[in-house]
C-alpha cells in the first residue's frame, strides 16, 4: 500500500475515533444536569450501542481500507450518523430512530459496495458472496426501518411494533454471525 494510501486510512480512522468520541463526550454530558440510576443505565446502553456501530465500522476499514485518492464520502457520511446515535436514543422517538437507523442501513450498504468495487479484483467467490449478503441485509433492514419510520406518520404503535420486529432480525443476526465465526475458528 502505498504512503499516500496508508496516510489516508490512518487519517479515516483517526476522523472516526474523534467523532465517536466526541459523541460520548455531549452523551456523558447529559449526566452532569440529573445524576440518577436510571441516567447512567441509560448512559451505558447509549455507549455500547455507539461504541458496537463504531466498533464494526473500524473492523471493516481494518480488513478493507480504502484504496482510492478521494474523498471518503460514505465513511463521512457514516460516521456522522453514529455520532448522532447519543443524541437519538435520548430523545427515544420511534421515528427519529427508525429515520436514524435506515440512514446507517443505506449508507453501510453504500460503503461495502465501494469495498467491493474496490476490491473485487482480489477477492475470492466466497469474499464477494460475503459482502453481497452484508450489503443485501443492511438494504433489508434500512428498508424495514424506513417503513417503520413512514409508519409512524400514521401510526406510532406500528411503527414500535415494525422497528422491534427489525430489532430481533439485527440480533439474529448477530448471533448467526458470532456462530459462524465460532464454527470457522475451530475448523
Amino acid at each position: 500500500m502505498s504512503e499516500e494510501k496508508l496516510t489516508t486510512n490512518v487519517l479515516i480512522l483517526e476522523l472516526s475515533t474523534m467523532i465517536v468520541a466526541i459523541a460520548l463526550a455531549f452523551s456523558a454530558q447529559s449526566l452532569s444536569n440529573s445524576l440518577t440510576l436510571f441516567n447512567i443505565i441509560d448512559y451505558i446502553f447509549v455507549n455500547i450501542i455507539v461504541v458496537w456501530f463504531w466498533w464494526r465500522y473500524i473492523m471493516d476499514r481494518f480488513k478493507y481500507p480504502v484504496k482510492r485518492n478521494t474523498f471518503p464520502f460514505y465513511d463521512v457520511l457514516l460516521l456522522i450518523i453514529i455520532s448522532l446515535l447519543p443524541e437519538v436514543l435520548k430523545v427515544g422517538d420511534i421515528f427519529y430512530l427508525s429515520g436514524t437507523l435506515a440512514a446507517l442501513s443505506f449508507i453501510w450498504s453504500l460503503m461495502l459496495r465501494s469495498i467491493l468495487n474496490d476490491y473485487r479484483s482480489i477477492f475470492d467467490q466466497k469474499s464477494t458472496k460475503s459482502i453481497k449478503e452484508r450489503i443485501i441485509l443492511r438494504i433489508f433492514l434500512g428498508l424495514i426501518f424506513l417503513i417503520s419510520f413512514i409508519i409512524g406518520f400514521v401510526s406510532i404503535a406500528i411503527a414500535h411494533i415494525i422497528f422491534f420486529v427489525t430489532i430481533l432480525v439485527i440480533i439474529y443476526n448477530l448471533v448467526i454471525e458470532l456462530t459462524r465465526a465460532k464454527i470457522n475458528r475451530k475448523l
